[in-house]
């Protein structure tokens, strides 16, 4: 998405004649006030028509408007993703649409499994850390999908064969366990 660059002064609209006249000067004095605000709300009304740019107002108004529970985090940057997983979540489900729902949510990669029970899935993530409270994820997702299906969320932490592929013992000494088990 572009930024808009800020608007010209009043004075270089016009011909190079006028921008000395002391007329011109006085009007200027006012009218770029003017524009300047004008500028600023145009601003930012197009950066609140895009979700991960919108303010914290906007914000708001469409957690209302959804119904959106507290997400996990409670920063803008997680109540923006929220919106984006809401708006997401329009029917047709299939795994893929839950994957980006999930992802948008939780903002890392997922993995999502069917098992062998056809009515089960199962979405794996990692991260810098395991969230501790799943529970507005949890509501939001079964808002969306069928009332027959189990979620089953995992977090997947970094397997002793992940670890030792990718670093030696000296590269190892100088993390800590908390580094190692979340795979940093």
């Amino acid at each position: 998405m572009e930024r808009l660059e800020p608007a010209k002064t009043y004075q270089e609209y016009l011909p190079e004649l006028y921008r000395e006249l002391l007329e011109i000067k006085a009007l200027a004095s006012v009218i770029d006030i003017d524009m300047s605000h004008y500028y600023e709300l145009l601003r930012q009304f197009v950066d609140n028509r895009y979700i991960m740019s919108m303010d914290a107002e906007t914000v708001q108004r469409w957690e209302a408007i959804f119904e959106i529970a507290s997400p996990i985090k409670d920063d803008l940057q997680s109540r923006r993703q929220a919106i984006r997983a809401k708006f997401m979540s329009q029917p047709p489900i299939n795994l893929d649409t839950l994957k980006r729902i999930v992802e948008a949510y939780l903002g890392v990669p997922v993995s999502i499994t069917q098992h062998l029970d056809p009515y089960v899935v199962r979405i794996t993530y990692r991260g810098l850390e395991k969230l501790p409270d799943l529970t507005p994820l949890y509501t939001s997702i079964y808002d969306t999908i069928p009332a027959n299906i189990k979620l089953v969320i995992e977090y997947a932490y970094q397997l002793w064969i992940e670890v030792k592929s990718g670093n030696t013992w000296e590269q190892l000494k100088s993390k800590t366990w908390h580094d190692v088990l979340y795979g940093l």
